[in-house]
């Protein structure tokens, strides 16, 4: 079963276990996210050289993004061009939701470790992923404006500073149901607390466009 599976996968989770790159590769893009999980710290485990041989032939999207996080996580120098690659070929449109959340934190994640990608992959990501911002979500509208303007996309800014007046006029709030108040009032000692504070929640959009628009360069 899952847990067998998981914990079978686990035993590859230090330095000394034996190299088995073909389970945690194939549980890669396993329906189960705590087994994918599993799988990649595993491969994180295994060298970065044969995580590259696998990854360049790999055609799963699944498994091409936790690849790819797997080796920033590694700060495999030697992968940074063939993670960027890799990402710059996904079809962004192809991938479900959570692939797509996954695929934006991958690219921040290699950012992060490794560094820019060259000009020209560069250059098409903002290009692909400037189509897709500002859309209808939250979470992918935070990861998309994250992105573009720390690639200094002048309109990524104006989009940002649009999206920022309308939060704090609408006072938006993502998580408008974080804590039934039918439990909070369960509390007689922090119950009406716990209610004033969720009546009087601040708009969290608005804070988080603020505090990005706050290291934007570009765009002014």
């Amino acid at each position: 079963g899952l847990r067998q599976l998981r914990a079978e996968l686990e035993s590859y989770h230090t330095p000394e276990a034996n190299k088995a790159p073909e389970i945690l590769w194939q549980n890669l893009n396993h329906s189960d996210r705590f087994v994918r999980y599993a799988a990649r710290i595993g491969l994180e485990h295994q060298s970065d050289k044969m995580i590259q041989r696998k990854l360049l032939p790999e055609s799963d999207p699944v498994r091409i993004i936790q690849a790819c996080i797997a080796l920033a996580r590694m700060e495999s120098a030697s992968a940074k061009n063939t993670i960027y690659q890799r990402l710059n070929q996904l079809d962004f449109d192809a991938l479900t939701y959570a692939q797509q959340l996954d695929y934006l934190r991958a690219i921040g994640l290699a950012i992060i470790r490794l560094g820019d990608p060259n000009p020209s992959i560069k250059n098409q990501l903002i290009d692909r992923l400037s189509a897709y911002f500002p859309g209808e979500d939250y979470a992918l509208n935070r990861e998309l404006s994250q992105l573009l303007v720390y690639f200094g996309v002048p309109a990524a800014t104006a989009k940002s500073v649009a999206l920022l007046e309308q939060y704090t006029r609408d006072k938006t709030i993502t998580h408008p149901d974080l804590i039934d108040s039918e439990v909070a009032n369960r509390s007689e000692m922090y119950g009406e607390v716990i209610t004033d504070m969720l009546e009087n929640m601040p708009p969290t959009e608005a804070i988080f466009y603020a505090t990005l628009l706050s290291r934007a360069k570009q765009g002014w």
